[in-house]
This record gives structure tokens, C-alpha cells and sequence, in this order.
């Protein structure tokens, strides 16, 4: 550090080439070169913290990573009091990639991080993310959540966090009730994203907010029936709702009756990987699938392959005759011709 020379700078290049070889280098030389790169954090230069986060990030990587580290959270932690956004974030993800597990030296500064006011809200929203997932039962972890949520964040913010919540370990009431709330929000997608992420909870946030569900629900299966509204949307709809509940018998009906518009090649692609999921069981809807393997659109034919595959057995029987005529035809692109041959060999496979 003491031949410092902003004008001569190692190129990017370099660095890589550097960082490339940290997965493979012996414990004892990291233990020996971190005192450096946690020099080069703590540096003026921006470019040279930059460079030190590579580094990290590559050291943290690394199966020991959380022994090789876990006695410099402190400074890796600094990086939580630059302006630097983009070095805000980097310090949440070096933290939580700790490996094999992230150690409980990493939760102090990441909520002492979420609790700021001041600091980017982006980058505090990757902090809600790892103590979401380590430490989703702490009195004092939910409580800066909570806090943290009642902010006026941005949209992509807003989405980020309940995304974070997504997960079956978080059981407490109170979260799941600010998950809940979202339900309500005046942006729809945020309120898609609400959904989706009450459903990767599991059943504990299902039954808790059932009531909710059920209202915001019937507010998406409107929004799915209008014949002018946001056709991305509309797509996004679907998926969401068949993460859901593709059993329930209204939902079922939606979709179909939005397979039978005249699609663009674009927005049918988006719905048919919308219900490329095993629970859907409709044979209707399977039946629509099954018919966009003749669509004029080669894109449109090869994903409905891959979809009624993704679906399984009970989609690609009664599609084996057309998969057929798609795998025997010398006319079809060839990824059409063998993904139809993949899904044939499936059939076969799950029949021994």
C-alpha cells in the first residue's frame, strides 16, 4: 500500500486473474494476505476497496470461508459507513456466503446496518435477506424488520425484502403479518409479490392469512378477466396464481378462458411456462398446452414441449401422438424436433 499510485492502478483484468487463483491457494496463505486486503478495505481510494472486495468475496466463496473471516467482520463491516452504495451491498453478500454456515459474528452489524436511516436501502434490503434466513426468530431481528418495512421504500425495495421473507423458516406471526399487509398495497406488483411469497412460506402463513389471501385473490382472477389490462401483468398474474392454488376451480377457469384469447407468440410463451408446474391438473388446460405444439411459431411449439414435460407424466401422455409428429417431422427446427424426442423418452421412462 505504501507504493500507492491512483494514476497506476492494477487493470481489472489483473485483479481477476488474482482473485482467480484465491479458491485454490493454501489456508495459510489467505490467513497470511487478509491483514493486506483489509488494508486495501480501510483505503481512501474507492477503486482499491473495490479491489479488496474482490477478494473477499472470492475468499468467501471458499469451503472455510467463515473460519478464514470470522475474526474480521468488524471490517468487513466498515464498509457499512461509506457513502458507497454499491460497497454497502457488497458487505452484506461477502457476509452471508460465508461458508459452511455464516457465523453469529455476522448478525450484529448486519441489524445494527438495517436499523440506519441513512444508509441505502437497496443494499439494507440483501441485509434482511441473510438475517431472514439465520436468524428469522430473533425478537430484535423481526422488530428491525418490521421497522425497516414500515418505511417508504421504493417499489423494487419493497419487492426485495418481501422476497427475502420468502422463506419456511420464517414463522413469526408479526412478519408474516407485514407480509400480509402488502396484500393491500397500491402497487400491483407488489401485492403479486405478496402472494407469492405468503405461498413459499409454507402453510403456517397460508392459514394466518387466508382471509387476505382469499380477498386479494379475487381481486387478481378480476384483473386476469379484463380484456385491456397490462398483458405482462395479466402473464405475471397467472404464474402467481398458479404457485398459489392451480387446483382451485375459479382459478383453473381463469386461465383457460385467458389461453383462449388470440395471444402473441410473447405472452402465450409466458403463460405456458406459467403452467408448466406438476399440480396443474386441469385436463383443459393441459388439453391448451397440448394444442400450442401446432402453433405457426416454432418458440411457441418447443416451449409447450418443455412445459407439458416440466408438468409430467399426466401431461405428456395424452400429448404422445403430437410429441410424435414433432420428433418424426423433417420440417421442424431441431431443438423443436429434440425436445419433442427428450419428452417421448420420459414417457417412456415413466412407464418402466
Amino acid at each position: 500500500m505504501e507504493h500507492y499510485n491512483p494514476a497506476s492502478l492494477p487493470k481489472y483484468e489483473y485483479v481477476l486473474k488474482v482473485t482467480d487463483q484465491i479458491s485454490g491457494a493454501r489456508t495459510e496463505d489467505i490467513t497470511k494476505a487478509l491483514p493486506a486486503i483489509l488494508m486495501a478495505l480501510a483505503h481512501q481510494d474507492d477503486n482499491v476497496k473495490a479491489d479488496a472486495v474482490l477478494a473477499l468475496f472470492a475468499i468467501s466463496q471458499r469451503p472455510d470461508s467463515a473460519e478464514l473471516l470470522k475474526k474480521h467482520i468488524a471490517g468487513i463491516a466498515n464498509l457499512f459507513n461509506l457513502p458507497n452504495d454499491r460497497l454497502q451491498g457488497a458487505a452484506t453478500i461477502i457476509m452471508g456466503s460465508l461458508r459452511p454456515t455464516p457465523p453469529p459474528e455476522i448478525l450484529p452489524p448486519l441489524l445494527t446496518f438495517l436499523k440506519r436511516t441513512d444508509r441505502d436501502p437497496q443494499a439494507q434490503g440483501s441485509a434482511v435477506f441473510y438475517l431472514a434466513r439465520y436468524a428469522p426468530d430473533k425478537p430484535d431481528v423481526v422488530a428491525a424488520i418490521q421497522e425497516f418495512l414500515s418505511r417508504p421504500l421504493s417499489k423494487s425495495t419493497r419487492i426485495g425484502v418481501l422476497n427475502a421473507l420468502g422463506d419456511p423458516r420464517v414463522k413469526d406471526a408479526s412478519l408474516i403479518q407485514a407480509v400480509t399487509n402488502s396484500l393491500d398495497d397500491p402497487d400491483l406488483g407488489v401485492r403479486f409479490t405478496a402472494i407469492q411469497v405468503l405461498t413459499r412460506m409454507g402453510p403456517h402463513a397460508l392459514l394466518q392469512a387466508e382471509p387476505a389471501l382469499q380477498k386479494s385473490v379475487g381481486g387478481m382472477l378480476k384483473f386476469l378477466g379484463q380484456t385491456d389490462g397490462d398483458m405482462s401483468m395479466q402473464v405475471h398474474a397467472v404464474s402467481v396464481l398458479v404457485l398459489y392454488a392451480p387446483e382451485k376451480p375459479e382459478i383453473a377457469a381463469a386461465i383457460r378462458e385467458f389461453l383462449s384469447r388470440p395471444l402473441g407468440s410473447a405472452p402465450r410463451i409466458g403463460v405456458l411456462n406459467a403452467v408448466g408446474d406438476p399440480r396443474v391438473k386441469d385436463p383443459q388446460i393441459i388439453n391448451m398446452v397440448i394444442a400450442s405444439l401446432n402453433a405457426p411459431d416454432p418458440d411457441v411449439r418447443f416451449t409447450a414441449v418443455q412445459v407439458l414435460t416440466r408438468i409430467g407424466q399426466h401431461a405428456l401422455l395424452p400429448a404422445q401422438p403430437a410429441l410424435q409428429r414433432l420428433a418424426d417431422d423433417p420440417k421442424q427446427p431441431a431443438e423443436v424436433k429434440a425436445a419433442a424426442m427428450q419428452a417421448l423418452q420420459e414417457i417412456r421412462r415413466g412407464r418402466r
